[in-house]
């Protein structure tokens, strides 16, 4: 077994040669690089017995060498992923790729309570699969922290249908997590980012939903404390879980579409009151300079995130004037400064 420590981060940059370009003045680094494609093919049950346990199972092809691949239900911390995951080697298939993961090579204690692994296995069948090209660099620091940093670029299709897949994965492979964190900000630097949420897998089961007009009846929801004067009743142990949620919450919004920008920026603002209060209260108990960090920018970010929705609100509707102040209100919600404090309140949760 294997545990991911994972922070994953969406962009629309061609993210390859911006690292690439980047890696090439870190002299301190010492970079191992390769580029190869991957196909992938997700299995489930009819009744989606691996989603709802929070697991995921593939098969992943490489030059005509394959391995079955379960992850399961980890834990997470508003986009910093801790999940084991199972590999087992399938060998060399020339003509044909495997058909259908066997769950018998897997460890026999992993399965949750209840997993039927007989009528599982017989009523496996293929859901999505995702083609990409993997750009991997193999990051050494001189204090042997290591990490691998990927970026992904292909689809992932479903029933039809078929989504972009642009995203940097940072897997720390040894050494201190904070320097994930260290990293991303770097990245933050050099093209637009956001937290990734969703995995591929998530994604590919989304696709099935869209294409078949359903939901799943079995999705999490988070329920978050709704108000400032609700924050302030519970007890400082509380706090870090009620960050986590209130965060997730914001890194789930949609901003990057016109629809509803300024109605979306507005449910942002109320986020943003709910965090100032639990940082703050955390900060008060902890006096943390991370949570202290937090607080300032968070109170730039507010009062920059006032100016550019007041901004929009005094144009007339529909006018040249209101479509610039919406793309300048965008542009700032999912610019740099939303990251790196997103980044930092993350990294605070994860040494909590």
């Amino acid at each position: 077994m294997e545990v991911e420590i994972e922070l994953k981060l969406n962009t629309q940059a061609e993210a390859g040669p911006i690292i690439a370009k980047w890696l090439q003045g870190q002299s301190k680094i010492k970079v191992e690089h390769q580029e190869i494609e991957l196909s992938n093919s997700y299995f489930d049950t009819p009744n989606r017995d691996f989603r709802k346990n929070d697991m995921g199972l593939r098969i992943r092809g490489l030059q005509h060498v394959y391995e079955q691949t379960l992850k399961t239900a980890g834990k997470g911390v508003a986009g910093l992923q801790h999940r084991p995951e199972y590999n087992v080697s399938l060998g060399l298939f020339e003509t044909e790729e495997p058909s259908c993961p066997d769950l018998h090579l897997f460890p026999a204690d992993i399965w949750p309570t209840g997993f039927h692994l007989e009528h599982i296995q017989q009523t496996l069948v293929c859901q999505f699969s995702t083609q990409f090209t993997r750009e991997q660099f193999l990051l050494t620091w001189p204090d042997e922290t290591q990490v691998e940093l990927v970026w992904d670029w292909g689809l992932v299709q479903a029933s039809g249908l078929s989504d972009p897949i642009n995203e940097i994965e940072l897997e720390l492979k040894k050494g201190k997590v904070e320097r994930l964190f260290s990293l991303a900000r770097q990245l933050a630097d050099l093209m637009p980012l956001a937290i990734g949420l969703q995995s591929k897998a998530a994604r590919g089961y989304r696709l099935i939903d869209m294409a078949s007009a359903q939901a799943p009846a079995f999705l999490k929801t988070q329920q978050t404390l709704s108000n400032a004067e609700e924050l302030n009743q519970i007890i400082p142990a509380l706090l870090p879980d009620q960050l986590a949620k209130v965060l997730e919450q914001w890194q789930k919004m949609d901003l990057s579409q016109d629809h509803n920008l300024l109605g979306r920026s507005v449910e942002l603002s109320e986020l943003l009151v709910l965090l100032r209060v639990i940082v703050k209260r955390l900060n008060h108990a902890n006096h943390n300079a991370v949570l202290q960090h937090c607080l300032h920018h968070m109170c730039a970010f507010q009062d920059e995130l006032s100016k550019r929705q007041q901004a929009v609100s005094a144009c007339k509707p529909e006018s040249i004037q209101q479509a610039e102040a919406k793309q300048a209100l965008r542009a700032f919600v999912l610019g740099k400064s939303m990251i790196l404090l997103q980044l930092d309140m993350m990294q605070w949760l994860s040494e909590a």
